[in-house]
């Protein structure tokens, strides 16, 4: 669904967001097609904006961060929209920083490809609900437009071939220090517990936890196993880590790995 379409209709929004797929940003062009469309837009779209419009001396060696962020998020988007989704991908500056090419150019590619109409992006937001006591978050969404789509046919490539021309990005298997988690007792009303420190190999019943929740996510993220959303896995979360008595028996509730779709 177009982003002319969602305006002014909450539900729609809603649903877009729901429905969106996580951004893994581990994949890439692979058809001579697909990479000439990769300099296309690094050449007629992204370097002419960030001559003209930010006041910044401009280096060739920037290209090759323009290509290293593009080419994961091109993939990412086209993937998502051959399955008629929205792309969703944590927009903070301290995430941007950790994804290929870095908060610049990334910020600068959107910028650009908004600009020419080739990116349409629905604004993530942040909110506290009941006077601060909860609090809700969406995490900003991205749709080619039709140009974008146009300017891929140009190159050959349509949403029905995308396979042809992409190698979609893979979620890596979780480390066995993320399948388990120690949080202290929550002391404050706002912000999430302090995840503590964890050498499994000092605890053996929190080791054959780990083992456990291991074997489910290899079962689970098997190849063909689970479609539809980006599953990056299961990992267990227990609290009061750090209170007398505490022997894995508290909480330990099976949640997402950070970084996929909701479940």
């Amino acid at each position: 669904m177009a982003l002319e379409v969602l305006k002014g209709n909450h539900e729609a929004k809603s649903e877009a967001r729901t429905f969106a797929r996580s951004m893994l940003l581990n994949g890439a062009p692979t058809s001579t097609e697909a990479k000439a469309l990769v300099d296309t837009i690094i050449n007629t779209v992204i370097v002419p904006y960030r001559q003209a419009n930010e006041q910044k001396q401009f280096r060739p060696s920037m290209v090759a961060k323009f290509r290293e962020a593009l080419e994961p998020f091109l993939t990412d988007l086209l993937a998502a929209a051959k399955d008629d989704r929205w792309s969703t991908l944590a927009s903070n500056t301290n995430a941007l920083w950790t994804y290929p090419g870095g908060a610049n150019a990334i910020n600068t590619m959107r910028a650009a490809m908004v600009a020419a109409g080739l990116l349409d992006e629905l604004k993530g937001y942040y909110q506290e609900m009941f006077n601060g006591q909860a609090r809700k978050a969406r995490r900003q969404c991205f749709r080619p437009t039709q140009r974008l789509l146009a300017m891929a046919s140009d190159h050959g490539i349509s949403l029905q071939d995308f396979s042809l021309h992409f190698r979609p990005g893979k979620v890596k298997t979780p480390a066995r220090s993320d399948v388990v988690i120690a949080r202290a007792a929550k002391t404050a009303k706002k912000g999430p517990a302090k995840v503590l420190t964890l050498n499994l190999q000092e605890h053996p019943k929190a080791a054959a936890i780990a083992a456990f929740v291991e074997r489910l996510n290899s079962y689970l993220m098997a190849e063909g196993r689970i479609s539809g959303i980006v599953f990056t896995g299961l990992r267990r979360v227990f609290v009061g880590a750090d209170q007398r008595g505490f022997d894995w028996q508290w909480h330990g509730r099976f949640y997402s790995i950070p970084g996929g779709g909701p479940l």
